[in-house]
């Protein structure tokens, strides 16, 4: 008896401590991410990355997408110019409202780098997303490595021709959205660089996984063939959903758990060329898919997301997530 009370009292100080601990370590997460907004106002990037980073590795739940970007402006400001992509990267993938001039400030990171390649695809993706970036091909000292090549002349008058009559895959390279006029109707299809896509659908207040195949433009239009499609399966006990809506799997039951399915799909849509030329330039263009109204909008992508793998197998219920 007496060791058993012995056990007891010290599973309950292990408890306490572990308590105390995360406390403490969520009170270090919380110091070391006000420290580094503050530096980063004051302008002392130095140590606003330095405390961004220490924050990071345990706080990347309550990292926004501002936070992202003032890591990544911390760290070109400080020269660390590799270091600073991938952040600028993710301040995009969470819809940071600057995301086409951060597209411009990754073309500056790969310039500075001596990236060719990369900085041409960057700016690009930029000018593509916003137009008015092209007044800054000029005059932005980061881009003198990329004006110093001598293929400049001719990428840069590529850049000022894109119309929607000259679409090259990388002008469309991209996301978009499709914004439903009904409430609740929303898809995000994921353009991705290798020919893949990969689009999400929200209909009504079903969730309906999401859909794997290919893009390619042809004849002044975007043909998507959808070949493989993923869908939430519930397992376990099921009850009479209790939300307003249905469930995940759309059957109007909730389950133990859920994991993803995968099967077969032969699904054809297209849409008109202009379509996208009108999207990308901020005009949300209204058309007519699932017997519903949509309005197209564009948005950067960063990098592609995993399920653009031909290859890529949902395990996890994880796994159905695509960002």
């Amino acid at each position: 008896m007496k060791s058993k009370r012995i056990m007891k009292s010290a599973g309950y100080i292990s408890l306490v401590s572990l308590i105390v601990c995360a406390t403490i370590l969520l009170a270090d997460v919380d110091r070391y991410l006000r420290h580094a907004r503050s530096q980063y106002e004051q302008k002392n990037f130095i140590t606003a990355s330095q405390s961004y980073l220490k924050a990071i590795q345990s706080a990347k739940g309550e990292f926004t997408s501002a936070d992202f970007y003032q890591l990544a402006i911390s760290l070109k400001e400080t020269k660390k110019f590799s270091e600073a992509i991938p952040y600028f990267e993710t301040a995009i993938m969470k819809n940071h409202e600057k995301s086409s001039a951060i597209l411009f400030e990754i073309a500056c990171m790969y310039s500075l780098v001596k990236n060719e390649k990369m900085g041409q695809k960057y700016l690009r993706l930029a000018v593509n997303h916003d137009s008015s970036q092209l007044k800054n091909l000029s005059g932005e000292k980061n881009l003198e490595f990329l004006r110093s090549q001598q293929g400049w002349a001719g990428f840069q008058e590529s850049l000022k021709s894109i119309s929607a009559k000259n679409f090259i895959n990388d002008d469309i390279y991209s996301i978009l959205s499709f914004a439903g006029k009904d409430k609740g109707n929303e898809m995000n299809t994921w353009l991705c660089s290798n020919g893949r896509a990969v689009q999400t659908r929200k209909l009504g207040s079903c969730n309906k996984g999401f859909v794997m195949g290919k893009w390619e433009l042809f004849m002044g239009r975007l043909n998507f063939t959808y070949d493989k499609e993923c869908v939430y399966q519930g397992i376990g006990n099921k009850t009479k959903s209790t939300g307003t809506g249905d469930s995940m799997t759309c059957d109007g039951f909730d389950y133990q758990h859920y994991m993803p399915r995968c099967g077969g799909s032969s699904e054809v849509l297209y849409l008109a060329a202009h379509t996208i030329a009108d999207a990308r330039g901020g005009e949300k263009p209204e058309v007519g898919l699932f017997n519903t109204k949509f309005n197209v909008q564009f948005k950067p992508m960063a990098k592609d997301p995993k399920q653009c793998d031909p290859n890529f197998k949902p395990e996890k219920i994880e796994d159905m997530k695509v960002e």
